[in-house]
This record gives C-alpha cells, sequence and structure tokens, in this order.
C-alpha cells in the first residue's frame, strides 16, 4: 500500500498509533482460554488508519521465575480496518464535493488473523488485586486480501496481508 501510495504522491500508511481494548480469559489449571477486543488508532500527514480486531486466545502461566509469570499467547480471530487518505490541493463549487468529486477516500480490509504474544504478570495468590501486565506481540493477516474503496466497485484492487508489532500495557485480575 505505501508504494502504491508513494507512486500517486498521497503520503504514506502511518506507522505508530494508539491502542484500546479489553478481554476476559477463563484459567484451567495453568492454561488460560479467552478473548479479546481492541480498536487501534494512527495518523499521519492526514491520512488515518482505524483497526478493530476480536481474537480467541489460549495461554500458558506455566513460565515463572519468583514473583513474575510469562504467559506465550496463540490467538486467532478477525480483523477490519479502514483507511482514509485527505486529497490535497483541490478546487471547485461546494456542490461538486457533494455529488461528483471527493477530498478524501476511504478504504477497507478485512481479514483472519493471527495473534502471537508473551504477557508479563506478576504473580499473586489474592486474585481480587489489579495487578499491572505488559504483553508484546505481532498481528499479522493470514491471507493476503483486497482492499476495498468504500461505496465504489473498483478493479486490480491491491491484496495485502497486513501486520504489526504491539506493546500493551495493561491491568488485570487473577492471575
Amino acid at each position: 500500500m505505501n508504494r502504491i501510495l508513494k507512486d500517486y504522491d498521497s503520503g504514506k500508511v502511518p506507522g505508530f498509533g494508539w491502542n484500546a481494548g479489553a478481554g476476559l480469559a477463563y484459567r484451567i489449571k495453568q492454561t488460560l482460554i479467552g478473548v479479546n477486543f481492541s480498536l487501534s488508532t494512527s495518523s499521519k500527514n492526514d491520512n488515518t488508519m482505524n483497526t478493530g480486531d476480536f481474537t480467541l486466545y489460549v495461554s500458558t502461566n506455566a513460565i515463572r521465575t519468583g514473583g513474575l509469570i510469562f504467559s506465550p499467547q496463540l490467538g486467532v480471530g478477525t480483523q477490519s480496518t479502514t483507511f482514509t487518505v485527505q486529497k490535497k490541493n483541490l478546487n471547485g463549487e461546494f456542490g461538486d464535493f457533494l455529488t461528483t468529486q471527493s477530498n478524501q477516500t476511504k478504504m477497507e480490509h478485512d481479514a483472519a488473523i493471527v495473534d502471537l504474544s508473551i504477557t508479563l504478570k506478576t504473580s499473586d495468590t489474592e486474585r481480587t488485586k489489579l495487578r499491572p501486565e505488559c504483553r508484546v506481540g505481532y498481528k499479522s493477516s493470514i491471507t493476503k486480501n483486497e482492499w476495498k474503496v468504500a461505496n465504489a466497485a473498483i478493479s486490480n484492487a491491491p491484496e495485502d496481508r497486513l501486520g504489526h508489532f504491539y506493546v500493551q500495557l495493561a491491568w488485570g485480575i487473577g492471575r
């Protein structure tokens, strides 16, 4: 996508953004089975990317050292991304922008994803306290899917496999 944007002098896909999410898990001995939901947003030079994903995951608390737990996690799910390109230096009548001319293009990409991560947690026998956690991971589309332009029928759409590294700081209850 960045190559195509560069060819048309339309900026870049943002490389850094903000993320918020929530998750819920059930622990069976050292294994956790859960769900995560997250929303991300980022922008660069008027181009904006928003992503939402939902994953089901399995994790383990078996790796312990002192008061720390290293919890590897494997998740699969779905991801929906919208990318908005702002067009610059346009001229025209006000009505033109309501009917035939646009000042932005909104693209969409949906894909099945895999999420590989490791979470660092503190060990505590009381399960009623909020404790900090840090997760580092990588999410990637499983297959290359075509980009779509919102409200338009297009041909020759580029295929892309989206992927990104992430760091999440969180608060959790339980172990």
